[in-house]
């Protein structure tokens, strides 16, 4: 039987989670954890660190088009099993423009991941990125079946409600976009691979700047 996009995104996904559980039983804890979506799975950063010559182990469990729903239930194997000193998270890009009332679910699902990784990983530091800006274009980035597509101002908005959830609960919320932004506050166009995702060069430019928070 042929499956139909829907079921063949849901399969992906769980051969994705499957993949991640089994190499999280040869993982070493108390390293750091990058969790996400699309633009954290698509972040090279390992092959980024052993080109600059910098030996930190580094997680990453970007699950390319997940909502903060669908990740939350997936928090277990990119997260928690994992045990990290420290998690960088950065989801819920999915989530903007999706539905009527957007806001809302981002920001009560967002809040119950948060409070979960607190509650079951007492020592991790838990660093919350700022969302990725978008590129300037006149067909701004719109997923299959969303109310809105997702446009800057959106992306500023959001950034907003998630820094005002992580300074309600006394977490750090960080922002590295001045290294991939121009002057307007959009992804620059030579960083652009689509309207919200990026090319290698963008994220060489992120871990520069993320490299203060690792080693803090």
């Amino acid at each position: 039987m042929e499956l139909n996009f829907e079921q063949i995104m849901q399969r992906e996904a769980a051969q994705k989670k499957q993949i991640y559980h089994d190499l999280n039983q040869s993982a070493v804890p108390g390293q750091i954890v990058m969790a996400g979506s699309s633009l954290m799975e698509q972040f090279p950063i390992n092959e980024l660190l052993m080109s600059s010559g910098r030996h930190i182990i580094v997680y990453n469990r970007g699950l390319g088009g997940f909502t903060t729903e669908q990740y939350l239930e997936a928090l277990d194997v990119c997260v928690l099993e994992l045990k990290p000193r420290k998690v960088f998270i950065n989801i819920g890009t999915n989530d903007i423009g999706a539905t009527e009332g957007w806001q809302e679910a981002l920001i009560a699902n967002y809040r119950e991941i948060l409070c979960r990784i607190r509650t079951e990983l007492p020592d991790c530091k838990i660093i919350v990125m700022a969302y990725y800006p978008v590129a300037n274009t006149d067909s701004p980035f719109c997923p299959p079946n969303a109310a809105e597509p997702r446009t800057l101002d959106k992306v500023l908005l959001a950034n907003r409600l998630v820094r005002e959830l992580a300074d309600e609960l006394e977490l750090r919320y960080i922002e590295v976009n001045h290294a991939i932004a121009d002057e307007n506050g959009y992804l620059k166009a030579e960083y652009a691979k689509d309207p919200v995702h990026m090319w290698p060069c963008a994220y060489r430019e992120i871990l520069n700047a993320l490299m203060p928070y690792f080693e803090d």
